[in-house]
């Protein structure tokens, strides 16, 4: 029996494999295998994180049985159970006629440094703008990144600040003037937000005809304008300031609540 040659005529090995294509499937197997090797070092291997890192983080629309077991001190646990990182602060941004609630809420991570120079907790990059999913011991929610900051006691972007707002409603019936009153308006936790300081009452006025063609102004016997002065619980960050979700800009509207009273008012101005 002839034993066939190592390399044939046509470039074969053994007769069988082409020496061209075994060529290609080394280099193909060469560029998986020190590929694969970067892609794992840039994107899975971690490096320590700086001590105090700061990362703020906004829950919307979450409901009574999630908030009300989310306090300031509760750890965030990662998939390997460590509760190193902690809630520091939770803001109220917005509660909801059902109960619902909108947090703004601070937090130091116990973050992990990619080589890349990013951050991420728990396989999820911390950027502005990502979503990921929080849990504490009590309670799982989802979270949108709205900074990361690995300066210590670096000033957060969001802020509670009190705002001073006038505002206007119009032509309004008289069980809805009585209705409005000086004093607490809207509460969160028994803690009032927003207070009504002031309140002027005045007759609507309207244009009319008279027989002769003329137009003169005149008070309505039944409706009457309102002016308030409200002292709010706002929320200061990112370019702009508002109330329970709603900006606070001269010529916008806002809703408030008075002994029980929803009513919609235009804001004439904030100081």
């Amino acid at each position: 029996m002839k034993t066939p040659a190592l390399l044939d005529r046509k470039g074969r090995i053994l007769g069988r494999i082409n020496v061209i294509d075994l060529i290609f499937v080394l280099a193909l197997l060469v560029f998986l295998v020190f590929g694969g090797y970067y892609l794992f070092k840039v994107y899975v291997f971690f490096a320590p994180n700086p001590a105090g890192m700061n990362v703020v983080f906004r829950a919307y629309n979450l409901p009574y049985t999630v908030w009300s077991h989310l306090a300031e001190g509760d750890g965030l646990v990662d998939r390997n159970g460590d509760a190193s990182s902690k809630i520091v602060k939770i803001t109220v941004f917005k509660e909801t006629s059902e109960g619902r609630r909108d947090l703004i809420i601070s937090a130091s991570m116990n973050a992990k440094k990619l080589t890349t120079g990013a951050y991420a907790f728990d396989n999820n990059l911390l950027s502005p703008g990502s979503g990921m999913l929080l849990r504490t011991d009590d309670a799982q929610f989802q979270a949108e990144v709205a900074s990361v900051s690995n300066a210590p006691g670096e000033d957060m972007p969001f802020r509670k600040t009190t705002k001073t707002a006038r505002l206007v409603l119009e032509g309004l019936d008289d069980w809805q003037v009585k209705s409005i009153r000086k004093g607490p308006a809207d509460a969160i936790d028994g803690e009032t937000v927003a207070y009504i300081k002031s309140k002027k009452v005045t007759p609507t006025r309207f244009v009319s005809a008279t027989d002769d063609g003329r137009l003169r102004v005149m008070d309505n016997p039944l409706k009457s304008d309102v002016e308030l002065v409200v002292e709010l619980s706002a929320i200061e960050g990112g370019g702009s300031i508002s109330y329970q979700g709603q900006p606070l800009r001269p010529g916008g509207s806002i809703n408030l609540e008075s002994n029980g009273f929803p009513f919609a008012a235009q804001i004439k101005s904030i100081d």
